[in-house]
């Protein structure tokens, strides 16, 4: 049984937790037959919270993608508070791409949490991050500052960031 356990945990740790991505792969069927509890899951659940906020960078994104996930079915106003934190101190010298999926997420977090989970000071606080982190990427674009090299600036790159940071402000400032 132990070693079912164990199967069971890899399982839910690779799918973040979402049974339809492990039905849409085929392995919802064998994750169910564990019969894993509900308090199990939500144990490993914020094991995983804590595991991938403390993998975060300020040179990559890839990461955000599983918290997400993990969001969409287990949310968590700590991760949250931890993430807005994170890209307050962390992301001051990282690319606008970068910049950018960090306040998506935070939006997609919020989202998760809604109104009434959150309260009003996380919902200003989450704001406030978003409208920082968009106002960085401004700057940086403006100032040309999208590569280690400033002279070789990708205009179309940087039109499209520039257009989806718009966007995500428009969604948040939609939402809340």
């Amino acid at each position: 049984m132990i070693h079912d356990h164990s199967r069971a945990r890899d399982i839910f740790t690779g799918y973040c937790g979402s049974r339809f991505h492990m039905d849409h792969d085929g392995v919802g069927d064998e994750y169910r037959s564990f019969a894993v509890s509900p308090d199990q899951e939500q144990t490993w659940a914020l094991e995983l919270w804590s595991s991938l906020l403390n993998s975060l960078s300020p040179d990559d994104t890839s990461g955000l993608y599983k918290l997400e996930i993990l969001n969409s079915n287990y949310q968590n106003g700590d991760a949250l508070a931890q993430l807005i934190a994170y890209s307050n101190i962390h992301l001051q010298n990282s690319l606008p791409h970068v910049k950018l999926r960090y306040a998506e997420t935070i939006i997609q977090l919020m989202g998760g949490l809604g109104r009434e989970l959150m309260g009003m000071d996380m919902i200003a606080e989450g704001r406030a991050a978003v409208h920082a982190l968009v106002g960085k990427i401004h700057a940086q674009l403006k100032a040309g500052m999208t590569n280690a090299d400033p002279d070789t600036v990708k205009t179309d790159d940087d039109s499209k960031v520039l257009d989806r940071a718009e966007q995500t402000l428009k969604l948040m400032d939609a939402w809340f």
